[in-house]
């Protein structure tokens, strides 16, 4: 493959040179020169037998020339043209097109660069060639111009994390010492970022450039000079409207809040800019737009707030009636009773803790009145802020179904209530006609239950939601009934033995359908909007009666397992939409802590409950339990997407082996099995896994995994990826982990030696170094013998 403006491999390959970095301090800069072109050489490494000669000796070079620049050495006016040229040549190429079209920063493993030894040594020499005491940025710059600036800013587009962290830190270093190229570098990132939101939406390394411009801003000047400005309006607030905010959202919260440190004046337009691009579909959108709002109001001056203060509470005020719901975890009111049926193991627990639903949107949009200064600001504007969102929080006070939605809003209320009652009594006046809806709960509690069954099979009609029209007022009477039932079995209300089937009928009825296929085939949980039930309201209510009923202390499991059967439920779990993923796990979780014999099934077909079932098991663990582990959780971290559940599987494990330690074997040798191979952040996450089962390990259980486990350490020890290196290092820091190695270094030492005392001599990377031979330390204070026999074995080996 030829270089990019650089030599073909097929042209050439560079002999190796003796190491002679002394000598390039005192000789003539020619070998210097010499030594650049050498590096010039670009190799393929697809085929790495075919060059593997002149890709080591070039490997060999750019190690001697980053020590040589690291040092300090001399740098000749002519060897500039040469060292940019290096450069160039084995840092700007064209980047191929994704291997995956749909490929997510966030949750898919980058395609990593073949030649990244080479890279990340170049890399290394130009940061230390910038930040040379010898460096001259007169003379550099004839070679350091805009046609390269713009190179390196296209390569920020790379999958590799590792090469973006290096362009991030280089670039940064070109803005500070070139002076004349600051304008260049901030208009042509102004363009990458325009053409991101309004032609591709795609561009790897937009966090990081964004984190350039940050640092950038910080060094602005007062007053703002025009061009600045505009970054903020035409490019930085456009850059909110992207679909895929969340990937680089905080960093551009954090620019915008620096260009309003340095002038407040910009606040208005910054709110202005922000209300005409609030998200109208996305609720994820919008709690990042409500989070950074909260942010600019905490440092908002009264005079800019007296400015924004109408339409910003306009849209608040849209946010609170948001019909958008997350579950959010409550302690439940009722305590178990001591005699009822409970989990294996779970006796111990007074209470339980039961999911209510909360709206995650409207929740955020409340919690402004949360913060001091926003309070503070909000004071002296009652009468111009009272009647815009009263209507909104005296709805949600009078309607809502959680009890934490409703305490929030009654806090803001009561404020109002104590700083303008007059007003309060007159705007509450004008909405109690709308708001004054009937309800017969305490009849049910005493009439005969015949209205109760009435009522159920009322709210078992199921209307289609596609033609609101036709059954506008069925549905709303269906909603009504549905409230006033929930309101009922809150309450405690009685449950006679014939409503039971009703029960289960009704919620059979609204819940259990047939799940459309999904509209995007390519659906991505994280980033894509889910298809939303559009008969939510009237789903909601149903899980929220079921809860309520299961809980409820006139409850009979006997009399309820008639209906609540192995088919109940299981199939909605492959529903899009996640508020209702959340109720049925609340659901599933209750069934399973009162239904004895259904926790056979509920442990071979549901995995979404199993960090609180595992707790529950008694010991000694039985057989089908024990395949839990081996048969589900551990091939579980085979799967691509394993940072998403990773937290919660580790948990599961760690619950297990607390439970019976002579699960470890079987354990690490199945992680062994799923070992990555080619993801560096899998690896790091087995690493941390490995780690916590290492503290927790006894002697005996050690000696028995000792072998193969540390065969892969060794092997990350040595992976070219430094943080993977540094992770498998750092498990000599752990005083447990030492403590059961100190026992076992004959059988240990040699395994791992070669890697570490290989690392020590040739490694670019100080931290990692100075890691590694404090391990070293430690083995030649404990086996002074042994270390020299080892250090003369791998001495020989490669010679």
């Amino acid at each position: 493959m030829a270089g990019f403006g650089g030599h073909s491999s097929k042209q050439r390959t560079p002999s190796m040179i003796p190491f002679s970095v002394d000598v390039l301090a005192t000789e003539h800069e020619g070998l210097l020169i010499l030594k650049l072109r050498q590096c010039s050489v670009v190799f393929g490494f697809a085929d790495i037998a075919a060059h593997a000669k002149g890709e080591e000796a070039k490997g060999a070079t750019l190690f001697e020339l980053v020590r040589y620049m690291a040092k300090g050495g001399e740098i000749a006016e002519p060897a500039y043209p040469e060292i940019v040229k290096m450069i160039s040549c084995n840092l700007v190429r064209s980047l191929p097109p994704p291997e995956n079209p749909m490929f997510d920063p966030e949750e898919d493993d980058p395609t990593p660069e073949a030649s990244w030894p080479h890279m990340q040594a170049v890399y290394e020499f130009f940061l230390s060639f910038l930040n040379s005491p010898n460096f001259q940025a007169k003379v550099a710059k004839r070679d350091i111009n805009q046609k390269f600036v713009q190179e390196l800013l296209e390569m920020f587009d790379s999958e590799d994390r590792r090469e973006r962290f290096y362009l991030k830190t280089v670039l940064y270093s070109v803005y500070r010492k070139f002076l004349g190229l600051r304008a260049f570098i901030r208009k042509h990132i102004s363009h990458i970022i325009l053409r991101y939101v309004y032609e591709t939406e795609r561009f790897n390394g937009m966090p990081e450039l964004l984190e350039i411009l940050a640092s950038v801003i910080s060094g602005f000047a007062l007053p703002l000079k025009a061009d600045h400005r505009q970054l903020l309006f035409r490019v930085l607030i456009p850059l909110h409207k992207v679909g895929c905010l969340s990937a680089c959202h905080a960093q551009l919260e954090h620019c915008v809040i620096i260009f309003l440190e340095k002038d407040d004046s910009l606040t208005e337009m910054v709110v202005n800019g922000l209300l005409r691009y609030w998200p109208k579909t996305s609720s994820q959108k919008e709690i990042l737009f409500l989070n950074e709002m909260k942010e600019i109001l905490v440092g908002m001056s009264p005079f800019e707030f007296q400015k924004i203060q109408n339409p910003l509470f306009r849209q608040i005020a849209r946010c609170v009636s948001s019909p958008h719901f997350q579950v959010c975890m409550l302690s439940h009111c009722h305590r178990m009773r001591r005699n009822a049926t409970e989990c294996d193991g779970m006796r111990s627990m007074s209470n339980v803790s039961v999911f209510l639903p909360a709206a995650q949107v409207a929740e955020s949009a409340i919690c402004l009145w949360r913060q001091d200064r926003i309070t503070t600001l909000i004071k002296g504007n009652y009468l111009e802020i009272m009647p815009i969102v009263f209507p909104a929080l005296y709805g949600i006070s009078k309607e809502h179904l959680s009890l934490s939605i409703v305490d929030l809003v009654r806090d803001v209320l009561q404020t109002f209530m104590e700083r303008q009652p007059l007003l309060c009594d007159e705007l509450a006046t004008v909405l109690i006609p709308q708001n004054n809806t009937p309800f017969s709960v305490d009849v049910l509690a005493t009439e005969h239950e015949g209205l109760l069954i009435l009522k159920l099979r009322q709210c078992s009609v199921v209307f289609d939601i596609a033609d609101i029209a036709a059954h506008a007022k069925g549905e709303e009477a269906k909603g009504a009934t549905l409230f006033e039932l929930v309101r009922y079995m809150a309450k405690g209300g009685e449950i006679a033995e014939s409503a039971y089937p009703e029960i289960a009928k009704m919620i059979s009825c609204n819940l259990l359908r047939s799940l459309p296929p999904p509209e995007n085939p390519i659906f991505d949980p994280e980033e894509d909007e889910p298809v939303l039930e559009a008969s939510w309201p009237h789903l909601q209510a149903v899980y929220i009666f079921f809860l309520s009923f299961l809980d409820s202390p006139n409850f009979q499991v006997n009399v309820a397992k008639r209906d609540i059967n192995q088919k109940f439920l299981l199939e909605m779990f492959d529903s899009e939409d996640p508020r209702e993923r959340f109720y049925l796990k609340t659901v599933l979780y209750n069934v399973y802590r009162k239904f004895v014999g259904l926790r056979s099934f509920i442990r071979k077909h549901i995995t979404h409950i199993i960090l609180s079932v595992i707790n529950g098991f008694a010991l000694p663990l039985k057989a089908d339990q024990k395949q839990l582990l081996l048969k589900v959780l551990i091939p579980l971290h085979k799967v691509r997407y394993l940072s998403t559940c990773h937290p919660q599987l580790q948990h599961c494990i760690f619950q297990f082996l607390e439970k019976d330690d002579s699960l470890t074997e079987m354990v690490i040798v199945g992680l062994l099995r799923y070992w990555p191979k080619t993801s560096s952040q899998k690896e790091i996450l087995f690493l941390n896994e490995v780690q916590e089962i290492l503290v927790g390990i006894s002697p005996y259980e050690f000696q028995k995994i000792q072998n193969p486990l540390f065969r892969q350490i060794a092997r990350c020890v040595s992976s070219p990826h430094y943080q993977v290196a540094e992770c498998a290092i750092c498990l000599w820091h752990r005083d447990r982990i030492m403590a059961l190695i100190k026992g076992n270094y004959l059988v240990i030492m040699p395994i791992v030696f070669p890697a570490l005392y290989g690392i020590s001599k040739e490694h670019l990377s100080p931290p990692v170094v100075d890691l590694v031979k404090d391990v070293l330390q430690t083995f030649m204070e404990r086996q002074p013998l042994l270390c020299d026999e080892l250090a003369t074995s791998f001495r020989a080996e490669r010679q």
